[in-house]
């Protein structure tokens, strides 16, 4: 439907016809209309927090942006950081929860060692061409390496991508050190013929790509922002830096392209992490868990 009122009223027809025990959404742009459609049909709503919160509300004005925060009758955030700035915005724990994204640990698996070529390193960043991705600062960076050994991969679309590729052209990076693929299909053959995983966002939630990228064992550097500083262990099972702090970035890649042995160690010990904490395994009973509660109306 082109109208949001047109919309709501296809959700309410749908609800009425399917008559679902849950409304659960996918974004926090979603919340209003669940709702809304719960509190008129009388299924309970599940509202979603993917970012920190505040980035995801100021777009929407303070009444609708309170609104997706406080209308759902219930909250899922997949950051710890979304979840307590939702308590301090007024979110009751009672009907707050916490769930973080996982990875499928078979689609994307442990690359193997023993192929890595250390004479050319390949660098990876996926995600939206959006500013709040800040891959200007990684073209930035790029140039400051100033290695002709080194080629990143960045995959995504969206409104910068025309603007970056003439960033990195007037700095003199070409075809052959940074590429835009644009949106790809097969994302799970990528993480294995790179080396390095960077991602320079200003801030996200529990980014998919990042799990993605350490289930396949590869070493992560990455802004601390989000949920990533309760996943990542620095020089454990990946490196966290200050978003704005470039040379830091420089620092960390920089190490990484030197040191190969480090580079293994490090993506070992992330795919461990992953496959531990971040599976599709590991999500069922903590799903199980809050469906159940939420449908009882209990919490512990």
């Amino acid at each position: 439907k082109n109208s949001r009122f047109g919309k709501l009223f296809e959700i309410i027809r749908l609800v009425k016809k399917i008559k679902p025990d849950v409304l659960q959404s996918m974004h926090f742009y979603v919340n209003i209309y669940l709702a809304i459609v719960g509190k008129l049909t009388g299924v309970k709503s599940i509202g979603a927090i993917r970012a920190n919160l505040f980035d995801e509300m100021n777009p929407h004005g303070k009444i609708l942006g309170n609104g997706g925060l406080k209308w759902p009758d219930f909250i899922i955030a997949n950051s710890m950081e979304a979840y307590n700035n939702a308590l301090i915005l007024g979110r009751k724990k009672h009907n707050l929860f916490y769930l973080p994204n996982v990875v499928d640990t078979e689609k994307f698996k442990i690359r193997d060692y023993s192929t890595t070529n250390n004479n050319s390193i390949k660098l990876l960043s996926i995600g939206r061409l959006e500013p709040q991705k800040r891959y200007d600062r990684l073209v930035r960076i790029l140039h400051r390496l100033n290695n002709k050994n080194i080629s990143t991969t960045i995959i995504g679309e969206g409104r910068l991508k025309k603007k970056l590729i003439e960033q990195s052209e007037k700095i003199g990076l070409n075809s052959g050190s940074v590429n835009f693929p644009g949106n790809v299909t097969n994302t799970e053959d990528y993480y294995p013929k790179s080396d390095i995983f960077v991602l320079t966002s200003d801030f996200e939630g529990t980014p998919n790509v990042v799990l993605e990228a350490m289930a396949t064992g590869m070493p992560v550097i990455a802004s601390a922002v989000g949920n990533l500083p309760f996943m990542i262990k620095e020089n454990e099972n990946g490196f966290l830096v200050n978003p704005e702090n470039e040379d830091v970035f420089l620092e960390k890649i920089s190490t990484l392209i030197n040191n190969p042995d480090l580079r293994e160690r490090i993506g070992k010990n992330a795919s461990d992490f992953i496959q531990r904490e971040y599976s599709i395994p590991s999500l069922l009973p903590k799903l199980n868990s809050i469906y159940t509660q939420i449908l009882s109306n209990e919490r512990s």
